[in-house]
C-alpha cells in the first residue's frame, strides 16, 4: 500500500513498496496534481530526506536573476544547458554555468532518475519543471519533447516536505 504525504492537488511525496531494513522505497513527487517520475525505481530515500532539507533550509537561494523574463522552457534550457553540444570540449563559460545552476536540480534518488528536474522558488511559490525520459534507444535525447512545468505554492511544498522528513526519521531511522 502507497503512503501519500501532502495533496497530489497541490503537493504531495507518494512512497511504496517500502523496505524498512534498507530504508528504500519507490518514489514520486506530485505537484498540481501532475506525477513526477514513472514509480518503477526502489532506492534509498536519504538522498530525498537531505534534497528537501536543503530546499527548506536554502528557500531564499533557489531563485537566480537570470529567470527574470525567461520563460519555464528557457529556464529548464539555461540549466540544463540543453543549448550546448556538451560532447564537444567543454569551455570555461560552460562550467561555471553548470556550477552555477546545479543546485537547482536536486538529486532526490535514484527512483527519479528518468526525469531531468530542476526547480526554484520564487515569491511564495516553488516551480518544478521536468522532462521524463523512458526511451534510451535514441543518440539524443530531446527534453523539451517531453517538458512539463508545474508550480504549487511554497507552504505546502514545505509543510508536506517536513511531514515525510519527520516520518522518516521517526519511523524508518529508528527502526
Amino acid at each position: 500500500m502507497n503512503k501519500i504525504f501532502g495533496s497530489k492537488e497541490s503537493f504531495a511525496i507518494e512512497i511504496g513498496n517500502l523496505v524498512p531494513e534498507k530504508k528504500s522505497a519507490k518514489l514520486r513527487l506530485w505537484v498540481s496534481s501532475i506525477p513526477i517520475g514513472t514509480f518503477r525505481v526502489n532506492f534509498t530515500l536519504k538522498y530525498a530526506v537531505k534534497s528537501f532539507e536543503e530546499l527548506i533550509e536554502g528557500q531564499h537561494s533557489f531563485y537566480d536573476k537570470e529567470f527574470d523574463l525567461r520563460s519555464p522552457q528557457q529556464i529548464f534550457t539555461l540549466c540544463l544547458l540543453l543549448d550546448r553540444d556538451l560532447d564537444s570540449d567543454w569551455k570555461n563559460e560552460w562550467h561555471e554555468q553548470f556550477n552555477r545552476y546545479k543546485k537547482f536540480s536536486p538529486f532526490f534518488g535514484d527512483q527519479l532518475d528518468d526525469s531531468a528536474l530542476m526547480l526554484y522558488v520564487k515569491d511564495s511559490s516553488i516551480y518544478f519543471l521536468w522532462s521524463t525520459n523512458t526511451d534510451y534507444s535514441k543518440a539524443k535525447i530531446d527534453y523539451l519533447e517531453h517538458f512539463k512545468s508545474a508550480t504549487t505554492s511554497y507552504a505546502s511544498f514545505a509543510n508536506t516536505s517536513k511531514e515525510f522528513i519527520n516520518w522518516y526519521k521517526n519511523s524508518i531511522l529508528l527502526n
